[in-house]
């Protein structure tokens, strides 16, 4: 990946009985390896008869070399 490209990843928490928190867990791992530079909420108006009214896209920069 070239150097200050972005990567924006769409992910969604897992929701059963108990939410787990999985787009943070993503997002702490990738900042690992690249810089978080923030988080886009997308409203899915349509979906709300599965529970899930919304996603997280959250947005990368590769700063390193």
């Amino acid at each position: 990946m070239k150097t200050n490209a972005y990567l924006v990843v769409q992910a969604d928490n897992l929701t059963n009985e108990q939410v787990s928190p999985l787009v943070w867990d993503l997002g702490r791992a990738l900042s690992e390896v690249m810089t978080l530079e923030g988080e886009i909420m997308v409203n899915c108006s349509e979906a709300e008869e599965s529970g899930n009214r919304f996603t997280q896209c959250l947005v990368f920069r590769n700063t390193g070399g």
